[in-house]
């Protein structure tokens, strides 16, 4: 019985250290960043479920759900005018859940929230009920942690649910 243990116990740790992690910042996931246009984004997307935008909302923005080396996302779109007065899509956010996301910390989903502030001990973060949930009679099992990253305008929201880190949003913020 222990050599079993002790083999499935190797092969747990090397599927462990084996998984492919990519990066998650303040300013993007991978090579897809927060405001670059949609159309450099659109050649780094295995799949997405309409990339064919071609009128904005009347608030001027539109999402969609793309596949990004295997991760699911949620691209939010927001319609700017570029140098040249012409109107394209850029991302002003970018959502998910994947466990492969890692943030430079080593921040992945799954983690309490207790670690996740200790790990980020020093710099200054936001502590606050989830509002997507607050009309919600278990709202309080729902919450956020957010790094402001002033010198990019964007921000990293953490939310968990029962403290543990279940995605990852980032957007564009204007210091709002």
């Amino acid at each position: 019985m222990k050599p079993f243990s002790l083999a499935l116990c190797l092969f747990a740790t090397q599927i462990l250290f084996s998984q492919d992690f990519i990066s998650i910042s303040s300013t993007g996931i991978g090579e897809i960043k927060i405001m670059m246009p949609l159309e450099k984004v659109s050649p780094l997307l295995e799949s997405t479920e309409v990339l064919k935008l071609t009128k904005p909302n009347s608030f001027g923005t539109d999402s969609i759900q793309a596949l990004y080396k295997g991760i699911t996302l949620k691209i939010g779109l927001q319609a700017m005018q570029n140098e040249d007065d012409q109107w394209e899509w850029r991302v002003n956010s970018l959502k998910s859940d994947d466990a492969r996301l890692k943030t430079k910390s080593g921040i992945v989903v799954g983690w309490d929230k207790f670690e996740v502030i200790r790990k980020l001990d020093g710099l200054r973060l936001n502590l606050m009920p989830d509002w997507e949930y607050e009309d919600q009679k278990d709202a309080k099992r729902y919450s956020l942690v957010i790094i402001n990253d002033w010198d990019n305008g964007t921000e990293l929201t953490m939310r968990f649910f029962d403290n543990k880190l279940v995605s990852f949003l980032i957007i564009f913020s204007e210091g709002c």
